[in-house]
């Protein structure tokens, strides 16, 4: 389905916010601005359509915010993307992707018949078990996720490639 406006088609998205300490305090609200513009684009399924969205946020470990039934309207999650601070530290995006198939494309309210879509917003500078990064994207497009990047700051261009679906 080609979204031109507005996807209201049937989405499982995951946001993975990288919080870490390269992204900055003072540029992490710019951060969320941007995933609320994106998320905007879809249709949840009180806002009538059959999107669906859960959210991590990561540095140093990964955590949990909301999954994919947690809520049911577009304002419902920009109030919880709202409530995600800034942690600082290190850069550990393959233990994000990993917590994502784990327990935010599984079981949960991940649907079957819903295309799994990943939103990742980092700098692509992985700096704790940086090898595991792209081979755990790997593994997630290999089960089917569509994995799509947006880099920030002073990004590492060669590692979103590596974690983004093709084409990028």
């Amino acid at each position: 389905e080609t979204c031109q406006y507005a996807c209201s088609g049937k989405y499982d998205v995951a946001l993975l916010i990288d919080a870490s300490g390269s992204i900055r305090n003072e540029r992490f609200p710019y951060v969320i601005d941007l995933v609320i513009d994106v998320i905007s684009q879809f249709h949840l399924e009180n806002d009538g359509g059959e999107t669906r969205i859960g959210a991590l946020h990561f540095s140093d470990t990964s955590h949990l915010d909301f999954g994919l039934t947690e809520y049911k309207s577009r304002q419902d999650v920009e109030n919880a993307l709202r409530q995600i601070g800034f942690l600082g530290g290190r850069t550990h995006t393959s233990e994000a992707i990993t917590m994502m198939a784990n327990q935010i494309f599984t079981g949960r309210g991940d649907r079957p018949d819903a295309p799994n879509v990943a939103l990742i917003v980092t700098d692509g500078g992985s700096n704790v078990n940086p090898t595991d990064t792209i081979q755990n994207a790997i593994d997630a497009r290999d089960k089917g996720d569509h994995i799509v990047v947006f880099g920030i700051g002073d990004y590492n261009m060669l590692e979103l490639q590596g974690i983004a679906s093709k084409p990028y």
